[in-house]
């Protein structure tokens, strides 16, 4: 069967050599290579170190540790698999950052390895065996696709190419065969000697794996002298690998690369956003011209969620972009990386003539905040009103603590009479003012439950006032009494009113203060009119809001 495959493969075109070419100069030509003999030189003293122990694993397993045969296949199955899987992962690696940062990163716990292999023993054997087996896997799957990237990179084109390819491998050979001769020798020699070292003890096949142990650093120093033109510092690679989970990115874009289906290509852009992998993002910027619409939205929402700085500048171009129907879900992306690169490109959608563009916009702004993004949402405000967009702008500036927003809000309530966005601009009222998601939270209890709370929050109130000088917190404790009575006879039509006068009497200071009690009169006017909702709500947080500013400067 192989032969039948064989012969259906393309056999190359035939290679002129020039003539007069020698054998002995085809096989000297390739050690005259000097980034080729660097590169053969690091790979053959890492291969030594490696070769010289591997046939003692196995034995190691069986006579030592007494484990099963079958028990020892099962932990090869784990590391063939793991290595399968890390073939295509490190592939990625190697493309998009080089080979020399791989063999940086991954040289060091090829170094480890062999002593982890020295510390087990008949009682952890089990338990640290398939660590080992997938560390192993992952390890070696790198280190080769890194090894042969830089070899084919190296080899120079042209007809003696196949020259270096043989070269490689002869050397390879005679330096296999000596790093196995080289361990049984090792073996041998110390086949009876016995120590003990931090409490582990050692035997000849222990004392084997530290020896290679030591030898695999030799390489990590020769690893400085090879050549790689593509390579970025390994502590760039790190960052990348370390940030997010990148085992859940490389799943997720294997399986985009396999799907066929529109849905399963969409789920599986969006994972690899989720895995928060900055080397998501090169795949989710070729996902943002798939040709299904569904796929280019999940791909931009992707982006937003990689957290990646190197995603701003994709979404950016994709929000200016006129033709782009993502415009709206790039610009939310934008907002959720919270970065100051994409503040301009937002500026410029709030003109945009898609409505959808200018509340996605309105919201990003709002998720990074900052003084300037503050006047912009503010001058918005300002602006024409729009029933559409107020709301969403009221929503930013409150997350945004922007005191200016309070009034504007409670008075935008006349507009709308859908008690929904009404409650929406209640509680960004109340969050401006600093009660944070006190209001949304208490909307949300059934009658008992909120009735309980709202006393406990007029009884903490009652606390607060025992700071007050004796004059006016007589006063206000007849108006909270008052207060305390409509809510137990659940007259909540009357607390609007007797949390301004209590407010009033306060007579507190500060820019936060003055527009609570602001805040007060407005929804109470509201109120008259029939236009509020869930006075007993906004009457108690907005005025507990104010006590705590009371405390602040009595005490």
């Amino acid at each position: 069967g192989g032969y039948v495959l064989l012969a259906k493969v393309p056999f190359p075109q035939e290679v002129r050599v020039e003539r007069g070419t020698s054998l002995g100069r085809v096989i000297l030509l390739p050690f005259r290579h000097p980034e080729f003999r660097r590169l053969l030189f690091f790979y053959l003293t890492w291969a030594f170190a490696a070769l010289m122990a591997n046939p003692f694993y196995n034995v190691f397993m069986i006579r030592d540790l007494r484990i099963k045969y079958a028990t020892i296949g099962i932990f090869n199955i784990i590391y063939t698999t793991m290595m399968v899987l890390g073939y295509r992962f490190w592939g990625n690696i190697v493309e998009r950052f080089g080979s020399k940062p791989v063999l940086q990163v991954l040289m060091v716990p090829r170094v480890v390895l062999p002593l982890i292999w020295v510390m087990l023993t008949l009682g952890n054997a089990h338990i640290l065996l398939p660590v080992i087996m997938v560390v192993s896997g992952l390890t070696f799957s790198g280190l080769t696709v890194a090894v042969n990237t830089l070899l084919f990179g190296t080899v120079p084109e042209g007809g003696e190419r196949s020259a270096f390819f043989a070269s490689w491998a002869f050397s390879n050979g005679l330096v296999s065969s000596a790093a196995s001769g080289f361990g049984g020798l090792l073996a041998h020699l110390l086949s009876g000697y016995e120590a003990s070292l931090g409490g582990f003890a050692l035997n000849n096949i222990k004392l084997i794996f530290i020896i290679s142990s030591f030898l695999l650093g030799v390489p990590i120093y020769l690893l400085r002298w090879v050549s790689d033109v593509k390579a970025k510092p390994a502590s760039y690679l790190l960052g990348q690998v370390l940030r997010g989970n990148p085992f859940a990115f490389a799943y997720n874009a294997f399986l985009f690369s396999r799907a066929r289906e529109v849905r399963q290509r969409a789920r599986a852009a969006r994972a690899m956003g989720r895995s928060k992998s900055p080397m998501a993002v090169e795949r989710l910027v070729q996902a943002m011209n798939d040709v299904s619409p569904e796929v280019r939205v999940q791909a931009v929402k992707g982006l937003g969620e990689t957290g990646a700085e190197e995603a701003v500048e994709p979404l950016v171009q994709e929000l200016s972009d006129e033709e782009s129907d993502v415009r709206a879900e790039a610009a939310e992306a934008l907002g959720k990386l919270r970065h100051p690169k994409g503040i301009d490109a937002l500026f410029k959608a709030l003109d945009s003539e898609d409505i959808r563009v200018q509340i996605s916009a309105i919201r990003a702004l709002g998720d990074i905040g900052g003084e300037e993004v503050k006047e912009r949402l503010y001058g918005k405000l300002l602006g024409p009103f729009n029933r559409l967009l107020f709301p969403t702008v009221v929503e930013a500036l409150s997350r945004l603590k922007d005191l200016r927003v309070v009034v504007p809000a409670l008075e935008g309530v006349r507009g709308y009479r859908s008690s929904v966005i009404r409650l929406q601009l209640l509680n960004a009222a109340c969050r401006a003012l600093g009660a944070g998601d006190r209001f949304y939270r208490l909307l949300s209890l059934n009658r008992l439950e909120l009735a309980e709370r709202l006393y406990d929050i007029l009884e903490n109130i009652r606390k607060q006032l025992r700071n007050l000088p004796p004059e006016p917190r007589a006063a206000v404790s007849g108006i909270l009494k008052e207060l305390e009575a409509a809510l137990e006879e659940e007259r909540y039509e009357d607390m609007p009113e007797l949390a301004l006068e209590l407010a009033e009497e306060l007579k507190g200071k500060g820019e936060t203060f003055e527009v609570g009690v602001e805040a007060l009169r407005t929804f109470c006017q509201l109120h008259r009119e029939g236009r509020s909702e869930r006075p007993e709500i906004f009457s108690v947080v907005c005025l507990a809001r104010l006590i705590e500013e009371t405390s602040e400067w009595t005490t």
